[in-house]
């Protein structure tokens, strides 16, 4: 999880094809072994909605109230942090990113929380789409998730993560996985080391809502979508308009300009 978050499994050595909008691709290959492939879908705005409060808003990361204390830590608020579309599973780059719920009662850690609760209900989307694939392909849902990036380091985040996905949440001292990966990978091909046996310590994060005001916020969260994607429609339909106008231009000003040199003519030939 960073600026973007992205969501992966193994599948085996044969490749799955998605019937949920997700990715199908290489996972890994050990020198001497199997090509291993996974399925994989992505959200694009994850530290950067963080980011539009914190440096285009002003507002504090630390705004933000913890989930264990307080139910609807969003005051009843709900983002759908989708500024540059919405990824997988919808595909749809004409969303917009909406704010619903706002009241006097709203402050800025509502708006904070409100954000993250948005990247935690994109990700539980991809989440809910990768065990439907899985199901369908008798591969067993893993049981825990692991998480890295540099906006894993949030207690908050990954908490709220691991809520909305209902899963347990597992994050390793070492966060920079990706280059952890090669490190490990590029000394397991050259001989220095084995793989085998190294663990590393590790935070676990478990789901802190009960069924019912989860699927509440879920629904509030489906009409939000809705709005987000009325809004792109809105969009492209207020551009496809002023295609239309634009293209109508230059008869319009053949048409005037036709007109204005008939008049001048019969003014000349009167006068």
């Amino acid at each position: 999880m960073g600026t973007g978050c992205f969501l992966l499994t193994n599948v085996g050595v044969r490749p799955i094809m998605s019937n949920s909008g997700l990715i199908s691709t290489v996972a890994f290959k050990l020198a001497g072994g199997p090509t291993f492939f996974g399925l994989e879908g992505s959200v694009g705005c994850a530290g950067q909605a963080l980011d539009l409060l914190n440096v285009g808003l002003g507002m504090a990361r630390e705004e933000v109230v913890d989930l264990q204390e307080e139910e609807d830590g969003c005051g009843g608020v709900v983002i759908v942090p989708a500024y540059g579309g919405l990824l997988c599973p919808r595909w749809r780059p004409d969303a917009g990113g909406v704010i619903l719920g706002l009241g006097l009662h709203t402050r800025p850690r509502h708006l904070v929380r409100a954000t993250m609760e948005g990247v935690g209900h994109m990700l539980r989307e991809v989440w809910d789409c990768m065990n439907t694939d899985l199901v369908r392909s008798d591969i067993d849902i893993p049981e825990q998730l692991f998480v890295s990036g540099g906006l894993a380091s949030s207690d908050n985040i990954c908490q709220v993560v691991a809520t909305m996905l209902d899963i347990k949440l597992v994050r390793p001292t070492m966060l920079e996985t990706t280059a952890l990966g090669v490190a490990m990978v590029s000394g397991h091909t050259s001989g220095v080391w084995t793989l085998t046996g190294m663990a590393s310590t590790v935070d676990t994060f478990l789901p802190s809502l009960n069924t019912m005001a989860r699927l509440r916020k879920i629904d509030q969260w489906e009409q939000a979508v809705q709005a987000s994607l009325a809004w792109g429609e809105q969009k492209e339909a207020s551009k496809e308009r002023t295609i239309s106008l634009e293209s109508s231009l230059p008869g319009t000003v053949w048409l005037f300009s036709t007109a204005a040199i008939v008049l001048l003519s019969m003014a000349a030939q009167q006068g």
